[in-house]
């Protein structure tokens, strides 16, 4: 998983390449990594632009007329797993922030140290600390 980009993981469906003897429609299914504004991407592929990883790739899945066929089958199960996979990565910068908001209350009025653990935090967000946060940190603690 990449870390340096707001991510989220995303289920991409694909009509699956078969050779002539193979009759029916068969799909591809995968959870894919992707940059947070992206609903799809062009392929399923770690070359398509926005993409990071594939996390999952079902292969080809015969698709019938029932929902007990192969290819609804492995996207219920892709839709699971991202499912899983966007609410693990919630909870995991939840508890960054929280452990953050810790490690800030017991530093005390430290300006430095406040200043270091602040441009951790918004590297961590992925938002940069840019010039903005540290003119408001100077005007909010600096004196």
């Amino acid at each position: 998983m990449n870390n340096t980009k707001e991510t989220h993981f995303i289920v991409q469906s694909a009509a699956a390449n078969m050779p002539s003897s193979c009759w029916g429609r068969y799909d591809h299914h995968a959870v894919l990594e992707v940059d947070a504004g992206l609903e799809h991407v062009a392929m399923i592929s770690e070359h398509a632009r926005g993409c990071h990883e594939v996390v999952y790739d079902s292969g080809p899945c015969f698709s019938g007329t029932t929902k007990k066929c192969a290819s609804d089958i492995a996207l219920a199960e892709c839709r699971e797993m991202s499912q899983e996979l966007n609410d693990r990565k919630a909870a995991e910068k939840d508890r960054r922030a929280y452990l953050f908001g810790i490690r800030l209350y017991r530093t005390g009025n430290d300006p430095l140290l406040r200043l270091s653990m602040e441009r951790e935090y918004w590297e961590a967000r992925g938002d940069g600390f840019d010039h903005c946060h540290a003119l408001e940190y100077a005007l909010r603690y600096v004196k």
